[in-house]
């Protein structure tokens, strides 16, 4: 650290939308003269992480370091973040699977990838320590404990008064175990179950469900297997499990390879092996995303992927004529988390708000409905428009900056 003795501050109120820290240049440049620097590194959590300051922050040898929650995230950037694979030991840089660092405690693990916005070329690095991970597990043990006095009390809050409040777990006077995390996945089977269906799970995450990694064909083996012995039948097959994303830049050959095993290859041994265990009028959707269409820079593993189920979907859906329907989702920017958008994030999108989950679900739904017993080999893009919308410099809003 250094320590000056007479330094000019400079102060000023901005309005909260508009670069205060423009008003400190006279303190930057004192410091870069007295000091013999000559870089400055900017950091600052999400609120203080516009776009605009990113901008100001990127320029000659300037650099920014903002940090922010996961949840903020686009929806499969939050998916991507939130997978085990693809993480790095800190200290010396070994791939790790976070499902298998066993009693590792105090090691910290990091993955990263290019991550492009409207203006800024910039790298997502996403962190993850155990021992923090341990203490927030607690904190919500904790706190479900309190949810679920205050259900057996009949004590419930009407208003949450911050974030952390133990009402947040109450719903209908009932608590849930995990808090609700709300993925897309989880949404679909949600709205199936109160609709009577019986679902089987299986995920790569701990938790009540069958736990797997789908790119292992031994481990679909054992799925399908214990589907079968435990329901007999099926009626409905849905593959939504989420590739990792990676760019040509820096997207190993076996990374590539695994994201075609779980985005592709996955849904293609699952539907073979299920297929004698169809029920009549059984469906199958597949997930892909609007990528399979469009894409960002160093995303090719992912668009792949998704590209591939897309195509996979058609060609099974002749493949199976007569016996199962099968169709994709494409979904657009949808946020797991169900947040409300304003401004440019949800006015640029011809319906004017970001997606949620139900979006999906609710199409999943109709899909395997009777009321869709017309429809197969089908992609159903739910964008919001997005990918309707033609965007030329000038027009409808857009305007190319660089």
């Amino acid at each position: 650290m250094v320590v000056f003795k007479y330094i000019s501050l400079a102060f000023s109120i901005f309005p909260g939308n508009q670069n205060g820290q423009q008003s400190l240049k006279l303190l930057e440049k004192t410091i870069l003269q007295r000091s013999g620097h000559s870089k400055f590194i900017y950091c600052c959590d999400a609120g203080l992480g516009s776009e605009g300051n990113r901008e100001f922050n990127h320029m000659g040898e300037r650099s920014s370091i903002v940090t922010q929650s996961i949840k903020k995230l686009p929806a499969e950037d939050r998916e991507w973040a939130l997978n085990g694979g693809g993480f790095k030991r800190l200290s010396d840089d070994k791939p790790v699977e976070l499902s298998q660092i066993g009693e590792e405690k105090d090691g910290l693990f990091y993955k990263d990838c290019p991550y492009t916005t409207k203006k800024l070329h910039q790298r997502l690095i996403i962190t993850y320590s155990p021992k923090y991970a341990a203490y927030q597990k607690e904190v919500r043990r904790r706190q479900v404990e309190r949810a679920e006095r205050m259900v057996a009390s009949g004590k419930r809050k009407s208003e949450r008064k911050n974030p952390n409040d133990p009402a947040r777990f109450v719903g209908k006077m009932a608590a849930t175990k995990d808090g609700g995390a709300n993925g897309i996945g989880k949404c679909i089977a949600e709205e199936f179950q109160k609709n009577g269906a019986q679902v089987a799970i299986i995920d790569k995450a701990p938790g009540g469900h069958f736990v797997g990694d789908i790119a292992d064909k031994c481990v679909l083996e054992d799925f399908v297997e214990h589907v079968v012995s435990e329901h007999g039948r099926i009626d409905y097959l849905i593959n939504n499990a989420l590739p990792i994303m990676r760019g040509i830049d820096a997207c190993s050959y076996e990374e590539f390879q695994y994201a075609m095993s779980v985005g592709v290859v996955a849904p293609f041994y699952l539907s073979k092996l299920f297929t004698p265990y169809f029920n009549e009028g059984g469906s199958i959707i597949n997930i892909s995303s609007s990528r399979d269409r469009m894409s960002q820079p160093q995303t090719e593993s992912y668009t792949a992927a998704k590209g591939g189920i897309a195509a996979l979907t058609h060609a099974l859906a002749v493949s199976l004529a007569g016996k199962v329907r099968v169709n994709s989702i494409s979904p657009g920017w949808i946020d797991t988390s169900f947040g409300s958008y304003e401004g440019p994030d949800a006015i640029q999108q011809p319906v004017h708000r970001v997606g949620n989950p139900l979006d999906i679900a609710n199409m999943a739904l109709f899909l395997c409905s009777d009321r869709a017993g017309f429809i197969t080999g089908e992609n159903i893009c739910i964008d919001g428009g997005m990918t309707r919308l033609m965007i030329y410099h000038g027009d409808n809003g857009w305007e190319l900056k660089g």
